[in-house]
């Protein structure tokens, strides 16, 4: 609802505030902007969340790159290296397929692919149930 992803859902009155601007009544441009730069989620189910054709570190990429078109490859690297390493994923990780990874694998790369562009405002669907008991605790 927040995000506006389903178009044929389309408010009548009312409001979504979201510092002082009202989305309902903002354009798809500033919303595309908006989604996963300034405004992230994380999905509950990492595996549907995952495109299974493509490896971690190209989504992971994509992810950045959304919003970061003239961002370097270094710069780039450096964004997805710095949110595996903070979700205790290991560089090895970005050459894999979502299948080759654990659910808790998943579901960190999820949360990585959540916090990589820094947004304001982070919405977590029961982001730790996938996530093994370890982990849960920390």
């Amino acid at each position: 609802l927040i995000m506006r992803l389903n178009p044929r859902f389309k408010p009548h009155n009312g409001e979504i505030l979201f510092e002082t601007t009202n989305l309902l009544k903002e354009s798809e441009e500033f919303m595309q902007h908006l989604r996963g730069n300034i405004i992230a989620y994380i999905a509950q189910d990492p595996l549907s969340s995952l495109n299974p054709l493509h490896k971690i570190g190209k989504q992971m990429s994509e992810a950045y790159f959304l919003h970061h078109k003239n961002a370097s490859q270094t710069l780039l690297k450096e964004k997805v290296l710095n949110a595996m390493k903070q979700v205790q994923l290991d560089e090895k990780f970005l050459d894999r397929y979502p299948y080759e990874l654990s659910g808790g694998q998943r579901q960190r790369v999820c949360i990585a692919m959540g916090i990589i562009n820094a947004p304001k405002l982070l919405i977590c669907d029961e982001p730790t149930t996938a996530l093994d008991a370890q982990i849960q605790n920390q």
